[in-house]
């Protein structure tokens, strides 16, 4: 009995087999996507029809008579078969048949990308096939990022594609206190007549890590006009960031690169790139940092004091630095030495050094650069900076009715009294550690202002004041005296 019952069951099984065998009706994987293309809209549309063909395959070894049934999964869809009366028909096989379906998509609704099982097909064969098939939208984007351009300090460096995004190459060498700007290179692709396909953009540039000592983190807004573009030549659309000072050597800082966008229907587009960015110290790096003056017009007071600050970008500390400043015309040639600490150490890869000189009274009056320059190692070169020195006629002023020059205060004011000591050229050396600055009160920028003291003139006019009070008042007093004994010797 039991056997019997087996055998039953197996049969029934074989049969189920089989029967599963014959009735293959397939659909290829990629005819379950269709996509949904904007660009073809205009006007004021505020739906879009996609036509999309799917392939349907009998892999069994018996003809099959299909139906198919239509559903909208999603209430911004509709689907519709373009020909009707392919909802019903038979199939050979091994043979197949293309079936057009008509769907009708709302613009307003999901964002690019994959809109999942917006719509289904319920396959039935006579063999008892019944299978229920999805069909994804995929969105596509409507802005093209062609390009993204690399400056470094307003040089351009490097420009990067989608393919250079995807790979593990590096894509930018920069260096400590570099100042790093992106363009871009972006195309609207709506058309030109569509209503809402103006797109306003965010741009976000992010880099997060600890080695890079500040992170990076930037946006910019700005809008693409539909059926337009920018590029690099458009400098309004640039953004940037500046690498930290003590930033750490590292080959994988990954710089992402977020843009976004959205149409005046509020579906939002994106796409995002990775830069791969290689921060180098090198060994031996002095930078000047800053120049500053306390003297911007040079006159009549022809003494000037420069204070120069430098700072060690490199991974070496610097024992036999020198600072020189030199100009033929002004016959100013200085030099100073300095050590100063490596660029990772904070609390002293900086220093202030100060220069006292004079100008020469027979200097005539013109603007003239002095090239400052830094060096390692006594006379290895490292950095350079052109500072110029504006040289104004000293006004001398009329002469008084006595003949006597009035002059102006800058002419004949004292000297400036700096504290240092004077090299071979006569200049006036000073030193500040940056982080003795504020102790020292030695540091000097361009906001100090040379305060002269009183002139001979002032102190001359107070003389003659106070003598003719005195005499004035001598005069009265002797006037009440003579009156007095005038009165006495009246009464006797």
């Amino acid at each position: 009995m039991n056997l019997k019952y087996f055998s039953i069951i197996l049969l029934i099984t074989s049969i189920f087999f089989v029967s599963s065998v014959l009735a293959d009706v397939t659909v290829s994987d990629d005819d379950l996507i269709f996509e949904v293309d904007y660009s073809e809209l205009e006007d004021n549309d505020d739906e879009i029809i996609i036509t999309h063909s799917i392939n349907f395959e009998n892999n069994g070894s018996s003809m099959e008579s299909v139906t198919l049934t239509l559903f909208a999964e999603d209430n911004d869809y509709e689907v519709s078969f373009v020909d009707t009366n392919d909802d019903n028909f038979d199939l050979e096989s091994g043979s197949s048949k293309t079936v057009e379906l008509e769907i009708i998509k709302q613009v307003e609704g999901a964002d690019q990308g994959s809109d999942e099982n917006v719509v289904s097909i319920l396959i039935e064969t006579t063999s008892g096939q019944s299978e229920e098939i999805l069909l994804d939208a995929d969105i596509l984007m409507m802005f093209e990022l062609k390009s993204i351009d690399f400056y470094v300090n307003s040089y351009s460096i490097e420009t990067m594609d989608e393919d250079d995004s995807d790979d593990d190459d590096k894509d930018l060498e920069i260096q400590p206190n570099d100042f790093v700007e992106l363009g871009f290179e972006i195309e609207n692709l709506f058309d030109s007549n569509f209503d809402e396909g103006d797109l306003d953009f965010t741009v976000t540039i992010t880099l997060e890590d600890n080695d890079f000592g500040e992170d990076v983190d930037d946006d910019i807004d700005f809008t693409i006009d539909a059926d337009d573009s920018i590029d690099v030549d458009d400098d309004e659309y640039f953004i940037g960031f500046e690498v930290p000072s003590f930033a750490e050597p590292n080959e994988e800082y990954i710089l992402n690169i977020l843009v976004e966008a959205e149409d005046g229907n509020n579906v939002a587009y994106s796409v995002e790139w990775e830069a791969q960015l290689e921060l180098d110290r090198e060994d031996d790096d002095l930078r000047i940092e800053e120049v500053t003056s306390n003297n911007d017009d040079v006159s009549c007071y022809r003494s000037i004091r420069l204070t120069i600050d430098v700072l060690n970008y490199g991974t070496d500390s610097q024992k036999y630095g020198i600072l020189t400043i030199n100009n033929n015309e002004l016959s100013i040639g200085l030099e100073q030495e300095f050590e100063i600490g490596e660029g990772l150490d904070e609390s002293g890869n900086s220093i202030t050094l100060q220069e006292t000189f004079e100008i020469s009274s027979d200097v005539g009056a013109g603007t003239y650069e002095l090239d400052i320059d830094v060096y390692y190692n006594n006379d290895d070169f490292s950095d350079t900076e052109t500072f110029e020195i504006i040289i104004t006629d000293c006004d001398t002023g009329d002469s008084d009715e006595d003949g006597t020059s009035t002059g102006t205060e800058e002419e004949i004011s004292t000297e400036d009294n700096d504290t240092g000591s004077s090299d071979e050229d006569g200049g006036t050396t000073t030193v500040t550690n940056n982080e003795d600055e504020e102790e020292s009160g030695n540091s000097v920028t361009s906001d100090d202002e040379f305060s002269p003291v009183n002139t001979v003139e002032e102190s001359y006019l107070k003389d003659q004041y106070v003598f003719a009070a005195v005499i004035v008042g001598s005069v009265l007093i002797l006037a009440i005296f003579v009156m007095i004994i005038t009165m006495i010797a009246t009464r006797k």
